[in-house]
Parts: C-alpha cells; sequence; structure tokens
C-alpha cells in the first residue's frame, strides 16, 4: 500500500510517463486522416478512455472519434451491422474472438443488500440493467434450469441505478467486479457460478484501416499498465 506522499508520486509517475510515451509516439507517427466511429459500453467509459481519446486526438488531429454507448450486446450489434469501425465491450471469456485485444478481466457476482432476505419459495425479484443485458439473459437462463424463477422488478441502464437499487433492498442483481461495494453482500454457493468477463476491443473487419489500428494501439497500450489494469480488482 501506498503512503499519501507514495501515491502522489505514483501519480506523477505515470504522468511522465504518459508524456514521455506521447512524445515518442508523436515523433515517429504518421499523417493520418479520417474518422473513426467508437461503440463502448458504460464500464469502458468510467475507465481511462477519456485520458486515451484525449491523446490520441492530440496525436492525431485529422482523424475524429465519434463515440456511442450502450449494453455490450447493443454495442456488438451495431459492430454486425457496420454502424461501427471499433467496439469497447465486455464479453465471457468463453467467447473472446481470435482477433479481439483483450484488455481486462473481471468476474461477475451475484449481489444483494446486507440486510435482504431471500425467499427462495417466491419469484426472486432481480435488478437488471436492460432487456438485452446479456447478464440477465444467462442468470435467468441457468436459474430456469434449476426451477427457480426470477421477477425483473428493475431495469436501469446504468451501474449507479442498480447498485442504488440493490442497496435498497429492491432484490438482487449480477454486477462485476468493479462495482460491488464493501456495504453489499456476495451471494455464495446459491446460483450457479457466474462465468469470467473479458472487456475487449474489436475491430470491424471492413474497417482495419490505419487511424482505427493506431487507436487500437493506443487503447492497448494503456490497458496493459498497471493503473489501468485497476480497475478490474
Amino acid at each position: 500500500m501506498f503512503t499519501d506522499a507514495g501515491k502522489r508520486l505514483h501519480d506523477y509517475a505515470l504522468r511522465i510517463i504518459n508524456l514521455h510515451d506521447e512524445a515518442l509516439s508523436d515523433l515517429g507517427k504518421k499523417n493520418l486522416n479520417g474518422a473513426i466511429r467508437l461503440g463502448m459500453t458504460e464500464d469502458a467509459t468510467t475507465s481511462d478512455i477519456a485520458g486515451i481519446l484525449g491523446r490520441f486526438t492530440r496525436l492525431y488531429p485529422s482523424v475524429s472519434v465519434r463515440t456511442r454507448t450502450s449494453q455490450s450486446l447493443n454495442v456488438q450489434a451495431w459492430l454486425q451491422a457496420d454502424e461501427l469501425d471499433l467496439a469497447m465491450m465486455q464479453v465471457f471469456t468463453t467467447d473472446i474472438e481470435p482477433q479481439d485485444q483483450a484488455l481486462f478481466d473481471d468476474t461477475l457476482h451475484w449481489v444483494k443488500s446486507k440486510d435482504y432476505e431471500l425467499d427462495l419459495a417466491r419469484p426472486i425479484p432481480f435488478l437488471s440493467f436492460d432487456t438485452n443485458c446479456f447478464y440477465r439473459k444467462w442468470g435467468f437462463s441457468e436459474v430456469l434450469q434449476e426451477g427457480r424463477s426470477f421477477e425483473k422488478v428493475l431495469e436501469c441502464p446504468s451501474a449507479a441505478g442498480i447498485q442504488s437499487g440493490v442497496r435498497s433492498g429492491l432484490g438482487i442483481a449480477l454486477l462485476n467486479g468493479m462495482h460491488v461495494t464493501e456495504d453489499m453482500d456476495v451471494i455464495e454457493n446459491l446460483f450457479p457460478s457466474p462465468p469470467s468477463i473479458t472487456f475487449v476491443a474489436r475491430v470491424n473487419p471492413k474497417s482495419r484501416s490505419a487511424p482505427v489500428n493506431a487507436l487500437v494501439s493506443e487503447i492497448a497500450r494503456e490497458f496493459r499498465a498497471p493503473a489501468s489494469l485497476s480497475v478490474a480488482e
């Protein structure tokens, strides 16, 4: 663990490293032009992506990046419909495609508030990101096979909304590790064990241009850094 002074020094060191890397990239960069259609999930927007895009824009001022956010399955659908050039999203680790750039791994957890009492004799109240949430699709399918059922009591596209609903005792939810907080109970040995998930950068095969490849390289370089990987802990 860092002391307060150590944390400040660590932050300065990261800034120096980033400036160093940016300077090297700037000296060796190619002149790129064009537009990139980027899709991402909410979790990607809460990581270091803003800093990555800011640096990329400074390095390649003639490349514009237009960004859309939604749930992973929606982002995948946009990519398949040729509405995106690049997607940053979650997939089950077993569903990683050969050309994906894996960014970091995380785990899924069944969670509830500490004072919420489960009644397994009745349909279980469930909080879902939306109807097309792949957590929900997996969870409903697995629990149904065990002879239990869920009742969706909240549908909210934001992690903050799901967290608030869980803390308020509305029901249970599936959350990835970065959104599980100390005031929640992780439910163990009651429901099927969730699969692991991986955040990936996936390129549209029709969009393998120099600007897109350059952005993927910037994203991959940033997420290889320990400070970025810490979001998955």
